[in-house]
């Protein structure tokens, strides 16, 4: 069992995103999450306790995209499992290149190692991953496929410039495991009413809650290969106008888990000299 580091990348988006009326800034920033269990209706878990973190900046060529978490799951049969993943990316400004370094742990022994470099020959046109790790290979991108940042970008170009509800399919290739490539449905739903209740959490995320608008979105990844009817995970957060996430809810199927914002430090923008 592994809580899979892929579900966070929804957080890393670049640039602008240009709607009808406006454009969308998003901001550099790091960000720690308070996780807890939410449901489990199977009974097999009876508890989860954690955090994870993200921290993503903006330099002249790209993106760069931290994430870490140590997350601590009861079972009824086996008892407690700490699951860990530390994963580093990099995606190009135009979205065409894309690196990625992942580390799985369980109970501090590393389970898997996953390394490698993707690129589309354009944007929208198809492409081509090699994998270092765990093994040597190389993977074929059909068109059409986004890397995690490009996908944002459609996402909240899409809860922007379209009417709610909108349901959006997408191929995305994040390489958080040896599959790596995903159709993820995403339906993205109306900002809540201005005067809805303020949710807990630091005075930064308060102040967001007054000043940006939130798109409730949820998210279905399906696997492109076997004929998957049912999505391997989901998952529902909201999103704001700078890119920052307050909470989110994880479906794993068997259980679901909840993470919290604890703390939100927005960072200022790399000046590239006019790039």
């Amino acid at each position: 069992m592994r809580i899979k580091s892929r579900i966070l990348l929804i957080f890393a988006a670049a640039g602008l995103v240009a709607g009808p009326a406006l454009a969308l800034e998003f901001s550099p920033h790091r960000a720690i999450y308070d996780v807890t269990l939410d449901q489990a209706p199977s009974g097999t878990v009876s508890a989860v306790s954690g955090t994870l973190s993200i921290d993503w900046q903006l330099g002249c060529s790209g993106w760069t995209f931290e994430y870490r978490s140590v997350i601590d799951v009861t079972q009824a049969e086996s008892g407690r499992v700490r699951l860990s993943t530390v994963a580093t990316t990099w995606e190009s400004g135009a979205g065409s290149e894309y690196r990625f370094n992942v580390r799985h742990s369980t109970n501090g022994h590393e389970l898997e190692k996953i390394e490698g470099y993707a690129v589309l020959k354009a944007p929208g046109s198809d492409g081509t991953v090699r994998f270092t790790a765990p093994r040597e290979r190389t993977m074929t991108l059909p068109p059409g496929t986004l890397f995690p940042m490009a996908h944002s970008m459609a996402v909240l170009d899409a809860a922007v410039s379209r009417k709610a509800p909108v349901f959006l399919p997408l191929t995305v290739f994040d390489g958080m495991d040896v599959h790596g490539l995903y159709l993820v449905n995403a339906v993205i739903g109306k900002p809540p009413r201005p005067d809805a209740t303020l949710s807990d959490g630091p005075p930064e995320v308060s102040q967001l809650q007054r000043d940006q608008r939130a798109w409730p979105v949820s998210l279905a990844y399906f696997k492109t290969v076997g004929g998957q009817a049912a999505p391997s995970h989901e998952m529902r957060l909201s999103i704001y106008e700078n890119g920052v996430s307050d909470q989110l809810v994880i479906d794993f199927g068997d259980f679901k888990i909840r993470a919290h914002i604890e703390k939100l430090e927005i960072q200022p923008r790399t000046d590239c000299g006019g790039q």
